[in-house]
């Protein structure tokens, strides 16, 4: 049975009333069901040993927040979003790899949002790639980045609703 520490002292047993508890004891999940909140689209979950997954399901730039600061022992690892056609690209990703196979890519992606980091590499030399914003600028005047070759890499941070600034322009990704 699982006892929960009251914040005033006592000891809860299931089933438990609404108020602050402490665990009085470690807590360990034994299976590799989801432990959930809410609803099933908010739960944490370790589908083997040494893997967390922390899932919320809104449509927030603030669905989970990690407060303070978050240490990574082992880096960081943003999983890219493949582009072979012309799309408007997600706007809850952070990293694009472009792939056009000889047509020219048009792609759009949403006008800046402040705080939002962006990479977008183009991954092979079989055409050309335009990502233009639905508004805003790159640089406070282009709204267009024209990728022709592999390896060109725009790294981009947003600072208002308004524009990005280029932190690094890798190649010769032009702007316009």
């Amino acid at each position: 049975m699982v006892g929960l520490r009251s914040s005033t002292g006592g000891i809860a047993a299931p089933p438990f009333s609404k108020g602050a508890y402490e665990w009085d004891q470690v807590l360990t999940h034994l299976t590799d069901t989801k432990l959930q909140f809410r609803d099933t689209g908010i739960f944490l979950h370790s589908s083997a040993d040494g893997k967390l997954k922390i899932s919320a399901d809104g449509t927030g730039t603030d669905d989970i927040i990690l407060a303070d600061a978050v240490t990574f022992s082992r880096g960081f690892h943003v999983t890219a979003q493949s582009i072979t056609t012309s799309a408007l690209l997600d706007a809850d990703a952070s990293y694009f790899e472009i792939n056009p196979t000889g047509a020219i890519l048009n792609c759009r992606i949403t006008a800046p949002v402040a705080g939002r980091f962006l990479v977008i590499t183009q991954t092979s030399n079989g055409g050309t790639s335009n990502v233009s914003l639905t508004s805003g600028t790159w640089d406070g005047t282009n709204g267009t980045a024209t990728f022709n070759a592999a390896s060109e890499t725009i790294v981009a941070f947003g600072v208002s609703a308004t524009r990005f600034v280029i932190v690094e322009n890798v190649g010769s990704v032009a702007l316009g």
